[in-house]
């Protein structure tokens, strides 16, 4: 026989944190995985039109640091690793990183 505690809201530590909504999770993986995936269908208009964050700002994927030369470079990069057949970059291929 196992025995449940039980604990008030206030003194429970949340689990998770959903970004969306800004909600507190408490419970298991899979409630929070569910709220997730509730949270982010509800209000996938507002997640697409969001700007990119200040975090991400300055990324690979951030279109205003977009540099046609450094994307030539790393496409060759890429031919060239294809040929010899490896996953990684080496330090001399990373144009400035």
């Amino acid at each position: 026989m196992s025995l449940n505690i039980w604990i008030p809201p206030e003194y429970r530590e949340p689990t998770g944190h959903c970004n969306v909504c800004g909600e507190d999770l408490f419970g298991t993986v899979g409630d929070m995985q569910k709220h997730m995936g509730a949270c982010a269908r509800a209000n996938i208009d507002a997640i697409r039109a969001a700007a990119p964050s200040a975090k991400n700002k300055g990324g690979p994927f951030d279109p205003e640091s977009w540099d046609p030369e450094l994307a030539e470079h790393m496409k060759k990069v890429g031919e060239r690793m294809l040929k010899e057949g490896r996953l990684e970059v080496l330090p001399s291929e990373r144009a400035g990183f």
